[in-house]
Protein backbone atom coordinates (compact mmCIF):
# COMPACT_ATOMS: atom_id res chain seq x y z
CA UNK A 1 0.00 0.00 0.00
CA UNK A 2 0.98 3.52 -0.70
CA UNK A 3 -0.56 6.57 0.19
CA UNK A 4 -1.82 6.76 -3.39
CA UNK A 5 -4.40 4.45 -1.55
CA UNK A 6 -5.47 6.23 0.62
CA UNK A 7 -9.02 8.40 -0.01
CA UNK A 8 -10.81 10.71 2.31
CA UNK A 9 -14.35 9.41 2.45
CA UNK A 10 -15.62 11.85 4.89
CA UNK A 11 -14.52 15.33 6.39
CA UNK A 12 -15.46 18.05 8.43
CA UNK A 13 -15.05 15.62 11.45
CA UNK A 14 -13.99 17.47 15.05
CA UNK A 15 -10.72 15.40 15.24
CA UNK A 16 -12.38 11.80 15.37
CA UNK A 17 -10.71 9.32 17.49
CA UNK A 18 -12.85 6.37 16.83
CA UNK A 19 -15.16 5.31 14.26
CA UNK A 20 -17.25 1.98 14.60
CA UNK A 21 -20.15 -0.08 12.85
CA UNK A 22 -23.43 0.22 14.24
CA UNK A 23 -26.19 -2.07 14.55
CA UNK A 24 -28.23 -0.13 11.78
CA UNK A 25 -25.60 -0.32 9.45
CA UNK A 26 -24.10 3.00 9.60
CA UNK A 27 -20.80 4.24 10.29
CA UNK A 28 -20.19 6.64 13.36
CA UNK A 29 -16.88 8.39 14.63
CA UNK A 30 -16.39 10.61 17.57
CA UNK A 31 -15.30 14.44 18.11
CA UNK A 32 -13.39 16.74 20.05
CA UNK A 33 -16.17 18.98 21.82
CA UNK A 34 -18.09 15.67 22.39
CA UNK A 35 -19.85 14.79 19.14
CA UNK A 36 -21.30 11.85 17.76
CA UNK A 37 -21.28 11.42 13.99
CA UNK A 38 -23.09 8.98 11.97
CA UNK A 39 -22.18 8.90 8.21
CA UNK A 40 -21.96 6.85 5.02
CA UNK A 41 -18.80 6.78 2.56
CA UNK A 42 -20.38 9.96 0.94
CA UNK A 43 -20.21 13.23 2.62
CA UNK A 44 -23.60 14.24 1.98
CA UNK A 45 -24.51 11.98 4.39
CA UNK A 46 -22.77 13.22 7.63
CA UNK A 47 -25.01 14.07 10.49
CA UNK A 48 -24.59 14.62 13.97
CA UNK A 49 -26.85 12.90 16.18
CA UNK A 50 -25.98 13.03 19.71
CA UNK A 51 -23.58 15.28 22.22
CA UNK A 52 -22.14 14.64 25.34
CA UNK A 53 -20.13 17.78 26.00
CA UNK A 54 -16.52 15.74 26.66
CA UNK A 55 -14.49 14.61 24.08
CA UNK A 56 -15.25 10.72 22.70
CA UNK A 57 -12.61 8.64 21.84
CA UNK A 58 -13.36 5.04 21.26
CA UNK A 59 -16.62 3.83 20.57
CA UNK A 60 -18.40 0.72 20.32
CA UNK A 61 -21.68 -0.16 19.53
CA UNK A 62 -24.36 -2.49 20.82
CA UNK A 63 -27.15 -4.26 19.41
CA UNK A 64 -30.28 -2.40 20.43
CA UNK A 65 -29.02 1.35 18.32
CA UNK A 66 -27.02 2.53 20.94
CA UNK A 67 -23.24 3.44 20.77
CA UNK A 68 -20.80 3.00 23.77
CA UNK A 69 -18.63 5.70 23.85
CA UNK A 70 -15.20 6.44 25.69
CA UNK A 71 -15.15 10.14 27.17
CA UNK A 72 -12.09 11.75 28.52
CA UNK A 73 -12.98 14.66 29.85
CA UNK A 74 -16.02 13.66 31.62
CA UNK A 75 -14.01 10.37 32.60
CA UNK A 76 -16.88 7.94 32.20
CA UNK A 77 -17.87 5.05 29.64
CA UNK A 78 -21.43 6.65 28.35
CA UNK A 79 -24.23 5.30 25.73
CA UNK A 80 -25.98 7.23 23.11
CA UNK A 81 -28.97 5.98 21.66
CA UNK A 82 -29.94 6.18 18.60
CA UNK A 83 -32.09 9.50 19.45
CA UNK A 84 -29.17 11.10 21.09
CA UNK A 85 -29.86 10.67 24.50
CA UNK A 86 -26.78 10.51 26.39
CA UNK A 87 -26.58 8.24 29.91
CA UNK A 88 -24.22 7.25 32.05
CA UNK A 89 -22.62 3.64 31.93
CA UNK A 90 -19.76 3.62 34.28
CA UNK A 91 -18.28 6.40 36.08
CA UNK A 92 -14.49 6.56 37.95
CA UNK A 93 -11.89 6.85 35.20
CA UNK A 94 -9.00 8.09 35.05
CA UNK A 95 -8.90 8.26 30.87
CA UNK A 96 -11.05 5.90 29.14
CA UNK A 97 -9.47 4.92 25.93
CA UNK A 98 -11.33 2.16 23.81
CA UNK A 99 -14.55 -0.34 24.61
CA UNK A 100 -14.67 -3.70 23.03
CA UNK A 101 -18.05 -5.85 23.94
CA UNK A 102 -18.00 -10.02 24.62
CA UNK A 103 -20.79 -11.95 23.46
CA UNK A 104 -22.18 -12.05 26.70
CA UNK A 105 -23.02 -8.16 27.02
CA UNK A 106 -19.72 -7.64 29.30
CA UNK A 107 -17.72 -4.53 28.23
CA UNK A 108 -13.98 -4.03 28.74
CA UNK A 109 -12.56 -0.46 28.99
CA UNK A 110 -9.28 0.53 28.89
CA UNK A 111 -8.78 2.87 31.36
CA UNK A 112 -4.92 4.46 30.03
CA UNK A 113 -3.94 5.98 32.97
CA UNK A 114 -0.75 8.71 33.35
CA UNK A 115 0.94 8.19 29.61
CA UNK A 116 4.42 9.85 31.20
CA UNK A 117 4.62 7.50 34.30
CA UNK A 118 7.35 4.96 33.85
CA UNK A 119 5.82 1.97 35.18
CA UNK A 120 2.12 3.11 33.97
CA UNK A 121 -0.31 2.97 36.17
CA UNK A 122 -3.28 1.86 33.01
CA UNK A 123 -5.65 -0.75 34.21
CA UNK A 124 -8.64 -2.51 32.08
CA UNK A 125 -12.08 -1.84 33.31
CA UNK A 126 -15.46 -4.04 33.31
CA UNK A 127 -18.91 -2.89 32.80
CA UNK A 128 -21.58 -6.14 32.75
CA UNK A 129 -24.39 -6.29 31.01
CA UNK A 130 -26.74 -5.22 34.34
CA UNK A 131 -24.79 -2.32 34.72
CA UNK A 132 -22.31 -3.03 37.60
CA UNK A 133 -18.51 -2.02 37.20
CA UNK A 134 -15.12 -3.80 38.24
CA UNK A 135 -11.17 -3.07 37.99
CA UNK A 136 -11.11 -6.44 35.80
CA UNK A 137 -6.88 -6.14 35.25
CA UNK A 138 -4.85 -3.96 37.79
CA UNK A 139 -1.87 -3.42 35.29
CA UNK A 140 -0.33 -1.92 35.52
CA UNK A 141 -0.30 -1.05 31.91
CA UNK A 142 1.86 1.92 30.24
CA UNK A 143 -1.02 3.50 28.87
CA UNK A 144 -3.63 0.95 28.04
CA UNK A 145 -5.28 1.52 24.85
CA UNK A 146 -6.86 0.23 21.93
CA UNK A 147 -8.35 -3.30 22.75
CA UNK A 148 -9.14 -6.52 20.49
CA UNK A 149 -11.15 -9.49 21.47
CA UNK A 150 -9.89 -12.68 20.03
CA UNK A 151 -12.41 -15.26 18.09
CA UNK A 152 -12.54 -17.72 20.79
CA UNK A 153 -13.08 -14.90 22.98
CA UNK A 154 -9.65 -16.44 25.35
CA UNK A 155 -7.47 -13.43 25.01
CA UNK A 156 -7.65 -9.92 24.56
CA UNK A 157 -5.13 -7.92 23.18
CA UNK A 158 -4.02 -4.63 25.14
CA UNK A 159 -2.08 -2.05 22.95
CA UNK A 160 0.22 0.13 25.24
CA UNK A 161 1.39 3.46 23.63
CA UNK A 162 3.97 4.23 25.78
CA UNK A 163 6.10 0.66 25.66
CA UNK A 164 5.37 0.68 21.66
CA UNK A 165 4.35 -3.47 22.59
CA UNK A 166 0.78 -5.75 22.12
CA UNK A 167 0.15 -7.15 24.62
CA UNK A 168 -2.47 -9.98 25.72
CA UNK A 169 -4.28 -11.25 28.87
CA UNK A 170 -6.89 -13.57 29.97
CA UNK A 171 -10.59 -12.41 29.20
CA UNK A 172 -11.66 -14.84 31.62
CA UNK A 173 -9.39 -14.83 34.51
CA UNK A 174 -8.90 -11.69 36.00
CA UNK A 175 -5.55 -10.44 36.63
CA UNK A 176 -3.60 -12.87 34.64
CA UNK A 177 -0.06 -12.37 34.01
CA UNK A 178 0.41 -10.54 30.79
CA UNK A 179 1.88 -11.80 27.75
CA UNK A 180 3.44 -9.81 25.32
CA UNK A 181 2.47 -10.61 21.38
CA UNK A 182 4.87 -8.02 19.84
CA UNK A 183 6.83 -4.48 19.81
CA UNK A 184 6.81 -2.21 17.02
CA UNK A 185 9.98 -0.56 16.17
CA UNK A 186 11.17 1.94 18.50
CA UNK A 187 9.99 5.79 18.12
CA UNK A 188 6.50 4.29 17.12
CA UNK A 189 3.19 4.94 19.31
CA UNK A 190 0.40 2.40 18.47
CA UNK A 191 -2.89 3.60 19.59
CA UNK A 192 -5.83 1.35 17.76
CA UNK A 193 -6.68 -2.66 17.05
CA UNK A 194 -8.62 -4.14 15.09
CA UNK A 195 -8.79 -8.14 14.88
CA UNK A 196 -8.92 -9.57 11.13
CA UNK A 197 -11.00 -13.06 10.54
CA UNK A 198 -7.54 -15.32 10.45
CA UNK A 199 -6.35 -13.90 13.80
CA UNK A 200 -3.72 -11.09 13.18
CA UNK A 201 -4.23 -7.61 14.00
CA UNK A 202 -4.09 -4.13 12.20
CA UNK A 203 -2.25 -1.70 14.83
CA UNK A 204 -2.83 1.78 14.08
CA UNK A 205 0.12 4.34 15.00
CA UNK A 206 -0.71 7.51 16.59
CA UNK A 207 2.75 8.42 15.25
CA UNK A 208 4.40 7.94 12.67
CA UNK A 209 1.71 7.96 10.79
CA UNK A 210 1.45 4.17 9.47
CA UNK A 211 -0.76 1.40 9.61
CA UNK A 212 0.94 -2.80 10.99
CA UNK A 213 -0.13 -6.08 10.62
CA UNK A 214 1.33 -8.27 13.27
CA UNK A 215 0.62 -11.98 12.25
CA UNK A 216 -0.45 -14.53 15.11
CA UNK A 217 3.50 -15.58 15.62
CA UNK A 218 4.31 -12.03 16.58
CA UNK A 219 5.84 -10.91 13.32
CA UNK A 220 5.14 -7.27 11.77
CA UNK A 221 4.74 -5.63 8.78
CA UNK A 222 4.47 -1.92 7.90
CA UNK A 223 1.45 -1.95 5.47
CA UNK A 224 1.38 1.45 5.42
CA UNK A 225 3.19 5.12 6.19
CA UNK A 226 2.27 8.64 5.08
CA UNK A 227 5.44 10.28 5.36
CA UNK A 228 4.05 13.60 4.32
CA UNK A 229 1.18 13.62 6.98
CA UNK A 230 -1.70 14.63 4.91
CA UNK A 231 -4.01 11.83 4.59
CA UNK A 232 -2.97 9.60 7.53
CA UNK A 233 -3.01 12.00 10.15
CA UNK A 234 -2.03 11.12 13.60
CA UNK A 235 -4.58 7.51 12.55
CA UNK A 236 -6.13 6.59 15.91
CA UNK A 237 -8.83 3.34 15.54
CA UNK A 238 -9.65 1.70 12.40
CA UNK A 239 -12.67 -0.57 11.56
CA UNK A 240 -12.33 -3.34 8.83
CA UNK A 241 -15.70 -2.95 6.54
CA UNK A 242 -16.78 -3.84 3.49
CA UNK A 243 -13.34 -4.37 1.69
CA UNK A 244 -12.18 -1.12 3.49
CA UNK A 245 -10.19 0.26 6.37
CA UNK A 246 -11.87 3.08 7.33
CA UNK A 247 -9.08 4.91 10.07
CA UNK A 248 -9.99 7.99 11.99
CA UNK A 249 -7.50 11.08 12.02
CA UNK A 250 -7.40 12.40 15.59
CA UNK A 251 -4.67 14.93 14.20
CA UNK A 252 -7.22 16.12 11.57
CA UNK A 253 -10.85 16.08 10.46
CA UNK A 254 -11.45 13.59 8.28
CA UNK A 255 -12.13 9.51 8.07
CA UNK A 256 -9.94 8.16 5.52
CA UNK A 257 -10.65 4.83 3.41
CA UNK A 258 -8.14 2.55 1.98
CA UNK A 259 -9.16 -0.72 -0.16
CA UNK A 260 -8.39 -3.99 1.78
CA UNK A 261 -8.27 -7.92 1.20
CA UNK A 262 -8.02 -7.84 4.96
CA UNK A 263 -11.54 -9.35 6.78
CA UNK A 264 -12.94 -8.29 9.88
CA UNK A 265 -13.15 -10.52 12.96
CA UNK A 266 -16.26 -11.16 14.32
CA UNK A 267 -17.57 -7.88 16.65
CA UNK A 268 -20.08 -8.14 18.93
CA UNK A 269 -23.38 -6.14 19.41
CA UNK A 270 -24.86 -7.45 22.26
CA UNK A 271 -28.57 -6.85 23.19
CA UNK A 272 -30.82 -5.81 26.04
CA UNK A 273 -28.27 -4.05 28.52
CA UNK A 274 -28.70 -1.71 31.29
CA UNK A 275 -28.39 1.38 29.80
CA UNK A 276 -27.67 3.93 32.55
CA UNK A 277 -29.12 6.74 34.08
CA UNK A 278 -29.13 10.31 33.18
Amino acid sequence: MTPADIEVLVEGLDHPEGVCLGSDGMLYAGGEAGQLYRFTSAVEDLREVGRTGGFLLGLAADGDGGIQVCDSKRRALLRIAADGAVTVRAKGFTLPNFPVFAANGDLFVSDSGDYWHERGTGTIRIIRADGTSETFHRGPFRFANGLALSADQRWLYVVESRSGTILRISAQVPDSEPELVSRLPPERVPDGLSLTDDGRLLVSCYTPDELWLVEPSGALTCLLRDPTHELLVCPANTLLHAGRIYVANIGGWSVAGIATDLRPGRIHRPRGLHQGSA
